[in-house]
């Protein structure tokens, strides 16, 4: 129909909600063998709003905005701790906190069903699996050095690989960069920059998500 409207699942902008609607969340995890500790603005009312989101192509859920207040308050407190150290160190970070401060858990346990949870999602509950945590990354890599990065799909399992200034491990070629590996999933082994679980590395992946900056 000429008339018609295109519907699309992607979310470009959050509802502005009450400063009543928030609350103080404090969030710990181990960074260097010491505990750091974030104390965000959050607010679960986003829990409902999400609550029917279906399950789309990661482009949608790796791009839903953070609100307002709960973004102001988690970058900044980011950017806090990050602010003396260089990219290599301030990415290693990054990885820590996102995947240190959460429980692991699949969807299908927490849920009863799959579920892909929005960066700002991830934040809210207590348990996330590995798509949540890639799409937390990604988000927060994006806001704070806003590098290219490409979102690297395997039969079981999903991580990211980013640009740096300067490359770590063997690296991923792809339209003329060399992406390093991140591996924002707590594993059996710690895996830094550059590394991941062999075992996932041999079943191949799909690129399914590229971020290039303006």
């Amino acid at each position: 129909h000429a008339n018609r409207n295109d519907f699309s699942f992607k979310i470009d902008q959050l509802p502005q909600l009450p400063e009543s609607a928030y609350e103080m969340k404090d969030i710990s995890f181990t960074h260097g063998g010491e505990t750091q500790h974030l104390a965000l603005k959050v607010s679960n009312v986003l829990k409902g709003i999400y609550s029917n989101y279906p399950v789309t192509e990661y482009a949608n859920q790796f791009n839903i905005p953070i609100n307002r207040e709960t973004e102001t308050s988690l970058i900044s407190a980011l950017e806090s701790k990050i602010a003396n150290l260089n990219q290599k160190q301030g990415l290693e970070y990054l990885l820590d906190f996102t995947k240190y401060s959460f429980d692991f858990d699949r969807d299908t346990h927490v849920f009863g069903r799959e579920k892909r949870l929005s960066p700002e999602e991830t934040i809210l509950y207590e348990k996330s699996d590995c798509e949540d945590r890639a799409a937390l990354f990604f988000y927060l890599v994006k806001k704070i050095y806003n590098l290219p990065m490409i979102v690297l799909s395997y039969p079981s399992h999903i991580n990211i690989g980013i640009a740096m200034d300067k490359p770590i491990g063997k690296g991923i070629s792809y339209n003329g960069k060399v992406y390093t590996i991140c591996e924002p999933t707590p594993q059996k082994k710690e895996y830094g920059l550059g590394k991941m679980d062999k075992t996932i590395l041999k079943e191949g992946f799909e690129i399914v998500h590229q971020h290039l900056p303006k």
